[in-house]
């Protein structure tokens, strides 16, 4: 890659594994967190209310980059450091999953073979006549990243800049009450567990009562997807006809991440999310056509 300067960019893609653990067996309800000796940040950080995460390694990934995989090493080397944190140890039958994700780390000139924990995080804006792209940066860090692709833009289209919004920009149900109360009233409604009324503030924010709306005409909607986690039916129609799911994967990674906190990766819930995802895409083909038919 080369930017408009002419600097040239390569991008090392970096593996971090983390777990998912009960909370339970970590001792601990806050975060801990702590520096190795060879600079790499670890941590425990609570997950809702009876799970936690371990995380995270940070080490070259050279295998295909849509299916990174936390390998047995990976487990050995999270649980050795932080039980060097933790009163009681956590053991590997504590794990529920081991999951992983690629940092896309922007490496300047041309060298190989250099350690992933000596890159910069940061993004770095490249610019071409009428392209505009982003490479490396952190998803913590995607406002900042959303803010300098607009002013590239706004630059090149010789547009008058003006006050950025997004650091103090609301996200979509961020205005929610998520107090007793607020949860009081969705117990009563509907009829919910305390613990699912709690999920579903916490999650949804006020955009919970979008969730729950079609539970009216399908009271089966309000069922637990799983026994052991508060997740509830409703939520996969939800996640397809206002997140954009797609897919079966789509809904137990990257939506309800059922996916990272069962010991079976969800495989017990995909048969029913398959045919809830099914019917949503059919409603919505169906009344695309009648749109069009109207039209």
């Amino acid at each position: 890659l080369i930017g408009a300067s002419g600097q040239q960019f390569r991008l090392q893609p970096s593996k971090g594994t983390h777990l998912t653990v009960p909370l339970d067996a970590v001792g601990v309800r806050a975060v801990v967190s702590a520096y190795t000796i060879t600079g790499r940040n670890t941590f425990v950080r609570p997950w809702g209310e009876d799970l936690a995460i371990i995380g995270t390694t940070d080490g070259p990934w050279d295998g295909p980059r849509s299916q990174p995989v936390g390998s047995e090493s990976d487990l050995e080397e999270l649980l050795e450091t932080i039980n060097g944190l933790l009163r009681r140890p956590v053991h590997p039958d504590d794990v529920l999953s081991t999951w992983a994700g690629l940092r896309p780390l922007v490496q300047p000139g041309s060298r190989t073979g250099q350690g992933t924990r000596d890159v910069s995080r940061r993004h770095a804006t490249i610019q071409s006549p009428g392209l505009v792209s982003l490479v490396g940066g952190k998803l913590t860090a995607y406002r900042a990243m959303a803010e300098d692709a607009t002013d590239a833009a706004i630059g090149q289209l010789g547009m008058r800049p003006m006050p950025c919004r997004t650091a103090t920009l609301e996200l979509d149900g961020a205005t929610a009450d998520t107090g007793p109360a607020a949860v009081d009233r969705l117990v009563a409604r509907h009829g919910l567990a305390r613990s699912t009324a709690r999920h579903l503030l916490r999650r949804y924010g006020s955009n919970a009562a979008a969730v729950l709306e079609p539970c009216a005409a399908a009271p089966d909607l309000l069922e637990p997807l799983h026994p052991d986690r508060p997740d509830i039916r409703a939520e996969v129609p939800y996640a397809v006809r206002y997140q954009l799911a797609r897919s079966v994967d789509d809904i137990l990674h990257r939506r309800t991440r059922l996916a990272l906190q069962l010991r079976d990766q969800a495989a017990a819930v995909r048969q029913q999310v398959e045919v809830l995802l099914i019917d949503e895409l059919g409603r919505i083909g169906s009344s695309n056509a009648g749109a069009g038919d109207a039209a």
